[in-house]
């Protein structure tokens, strides 16, 4: 899918192909061919103008979709302790897994707004490898 990034370029008319190349007519007469939109040698008939094979590449580029940004970091801390650091799409359902899993915790601090997967998956790496440089230890609940 191509996107149109830029205004189109209006070139001078006059810069045909060559000499004797088929303009374009005027308005379309029964039997007469429509020229509005035609490639002929790498020349794009638009409107009244002649737009190049390089214009119209400056013209359109791919389509590029941003990846998703549905992934929260968070920490887990007890008292003034971290005991974990983690990632998820949905925090209030992460917290009631990690009661239900018996971890013992005072509270659950979203870190930043959501972020694409792949920047919260290098946080949570980082985190921990922190931690573990300051403390000589892993936080409690977070496993190789």
């Amino acid at each position: 899918m191509y996107v149109l990034t830029k205004p189109p370029v209006i070139l001078n008319p006059g810069l045909a192909p060559e000499p004797g190349f088929p303009y374009p007519p005027g308005p379309a007469v029964s039997g007469e061919r429509d020229w509005s939109d035609v490639v002929v040698k790498g020349l794009l008939f638009v409107g009244a103008t002649w737009l190049t094979e390089e214009v119209l590449r400056g013209l359109f580029e791919p389509h590029r979709t941003r990846a998703p940004r549905d992934t929260y970091r968070y920490k887990l801390s007890k008292v003034n302790t971290k005991v974990q650091y983690g990632i998820t799409n949905n925090p209030p359902r992460r917290c009631a897994e990690h009661i239900a899993a018996g971890k013992r915790f005072t509270s659950m601090r979203i870190h930043g707004p959501a972020v694409t997967r792949q920047s919260a998956l290098a946080w949570e790496r980082a985190s921990i490898e922190g931690y573990q440089h300051r403390r000589g230890r892993l936080p409690r609940y977070n496993k190789v």
